[in-house]
This record gives structure tokens, C-alpha cells and sequence, in this order.
């Protein structure tokens, strides 16, 4: 038989073992054995002492780890600090408590609803990670367990398109990474005939009148408590939002001793 590696070790095959499935090797030395007998449910035996090791329950897709004098089945192959979040995704889309060292896609229209984290006690060190789906029209909110708080505070939220990973220090949990998505933006010809130039998240737009326009969204926020920034070509423009809504807002452009005052090209930026 050609030679079998075993953690870069070469060995031949000296022996056909008897009324068991598998093969022993032999890695070049005289005192060094390396068995493999039938590894579900039976022994594997150490290079070195040499130690025998029962070998547990391994469900796919696991990786064989060593736990104590056992060789087990577990999430992980020994990559960065991570590694479980890349595991299959939990779905939720309802009340639920999170599972430490998973990342969860949260989805739902019908109604806002809050996930809770793990106790701290006896997680430091520990990660979950939480995303809004695409299709997601509702808020999370991302609770501690109990009393626990999140940065700090209560509570944290999210929205369609955010996502976020929370590390425990054994009391409270903290964000070490976040993406938060542009909830809208768009470029504006706002004289005569209005006319959206490039956008996203923005369904249309509104000529109220002379330099006022109302934004209408595609996607609605969870709530009116975004940030807008305006810009726009009349330097002494002065420019204000008002009539903010989850679905809509209204941006307005004056300019000092004229009045309210079309612009071209008008811009604004929406982000939660």
C-alpha cells in the first residue's frame, strides 16, 4: 500500500489488523506506532506514552478534537477567535435568546421584535453576532440578559442591512465590529421638472414647492431618529430638514435675503 500521512508523518502499512476495520502504521522508527482501528465508537492510541484515547459522538460537518482522554466531534478547526461565527447562520424572526458563538439573521415583517443576549456570567471572552436580513421591515432590538447592558447601556438596535459581532468580558457585552448601512441617499435636479440623477433606498421625490422637497423612502427606517446631511450648489444656502418621518423627509434650501431657492444638484445623505 502507498504510504498514509498523518500530520505531515509518512508511515507504511507493516500489518493487516485482524477482525477490525482500519490500519497500523509505522512512521520510520522502531518504538513510535501510530494505530487507526475502527475510529467510530473504538481507541485511538497516541505516538507518544503511548495514550489511548476513546474516541465520542462526531456529527457532520464537526472537526475531531482532543477533550481530556476523548476525541470529540466540535464546531471549529482551530482558525482566528472567530471561527464559529462562519458556521451555518441561526435564523430568527421572533422573540428568542441568543446562542453564544453564532451569528444570527434576524428577518420579520409584521412586527418589531427583541432578541436577548446570554447571561455574562461565565461567557468572557465569548462572541455572538447578530445581522438584519435584506428583507427585514421591522426594528431589533438587541437586549442584555436581565439587567445585564450592551456598551453600556440597555439596549442597541438594528435594522435591514446592519450587522454587528458583541464580545462578553464576563458582566456586560461590548461591540467590536458594526457595519451600519446608508438608509438612503440620493442626487437631485431640483429645478423645473425634478428629477431623481442616482439614488438608493428612495422611491421618489416630492416638489412641494420652491426649494422644498419631501424624500420618500423605499425602505422604511425603524424610526424618524436618523441623520441627514444636505448639500447643494448655493454656497449661502441655508438647509434644514423638517417633517421626518420612518417613510419620508423633507429637505429645505433658503438662502439668506431671497428666500427658498431651487437647486441643482441638490444631495442628501440618511443614516441611522
Amino acid at each position: 500500500m502507498a504510504n498514509v500521512y498523518i500530520q505531515g508523518v509518512s508511515g507504511g502499512e507493516t500489518t493487516t489488523p485482524t477482525g477490525e476495520e482500519g490500519i497500523e502504521l509505522d512512521d520510520g522508527s522502531t518504538s513510535t506506532w501510530i494505530k487507526i482501528k475502527n475510529l467510530i465508537g473504538r481507541k485511538l492510541r497516541e505516538t507518544s506514552g503511548p495514550t489511548t484515547l476513546s474516541m465520542g459522538a462526531v456529527a457532520d460537518g464537526e472537526f475531531l478534537k482532543r477533550d481530556g482522554s476523548n476525541i470529540i466531534g466540535g464546531a471549529g478547526g482551530g482558525g482566528d477567535m472567530l471561527s464559529t461565527l462562519v458556521d451555518t447562520e441561526v435564523s430568527v424572526t421572533t422573540t428568542a435568546t441568543l446562542t453564544i458563538g453564532k451569528m444570527h439573521v434576524c428577518s420579520g415583517t409584521s412586527a418589531d421584535y427583541t432578541v436577548t443576549l446570554p447571561a455574562a456570567s461565565g461567557n468572557a471572552g465569548k462572541f455572538v453576532g447578530v445581522r438584519g436580513a435584506t428583507a427585514l421591515t421591522k426594528k431589533i432590538t438587541i437586549d442584555g440578559n436581565a439587567s445585564e447592558l450592551v456598551n453600556g447601556v440597555a439596549s442597541m438596535d438594528i435594522q435591514a442591512g446592519y450587522s454587528v459581532i458583541l464580545m462578553c468580558d464576563g458582566t456586560s457585552w461590548y461591540t467590536i465590529a458594526q457595519r451600519s448601512q446608508i438608509g438612503a441617499w440620493l442626487t437631485l435636479n431640483g429645478t423645473g421638472t425634478i428629477a431623481i440623477l442616482a439614488s438608493q433606498n428612495v422611491s421618489s421625490v416630492t416638489d412641494n414647492s420652491t426649494g422644498r422637497y419631501t424624500i420618500n423612502f423605499i425602505t422604511a427606517f425603524p424610526d424618524a431618529h436618523y441623520s441627514a446631511q444636505i448639500g447643494g450648489t448655493n454656497s449661502s444656502s441655508n438647509k434644514s430638514i423638517a417633517s421626518n418621518t420612518t417613510t419620508s423627509c423633507q429637505i429645505n434650501f433658503y438662502e439668506t435675503g431671497v428666500g427658498y431657492v431651487d437647486v441643482n444638484p441638490a444631495t442628501a445623505l440618511f443614516v441611522r
